[in-house]
């Protein structure tokens, strides 16, 4: 499950490059995921070996998806700021 959920992820990423700063939440959403899952295998790696087991969890593992989100977070487009005042359209509907 895992694997098709980065698998997508990393379609929309691929996407995403063309305009970073149109898809900086995406972006974002890479980077914290990234950051989330090495955190987590980096907790349970710790309870494994308190409990006297060997996860099959690397320590590359770990730094590497800590790297892959911290670089995403670094190249990560600063927020466009809005003008201020400017008017909010209506949303479009659709006619039918």
């Amino acid at each position: 499950m895992f694997l098709s959920l980065n698998t997508a992820l990393g379609v929309c990423l691929l996407v995403a490059v063309n305009q970073p700063a149109k898809h900086r939440l995406m972006i974002a959403y890479g980077a914290w995921s990234s950051l989330a899952h090495g955190f987590t295998m980096t907790i349970m790696s710790a309870q494994a070996v308190a409990h006297g087991m060997h996860r099959k969890d690397s320590p590359q593992d770990i730094v590497i998806f800590g790297v892959i989100g911290v670089t995403l977070l670094a190249l990560l487009p600063a927020k466009q700021p809005s003008p201020a005042g400017a008017p909010i359209s209506e949303p479009r509907v659709a006619e039918r």
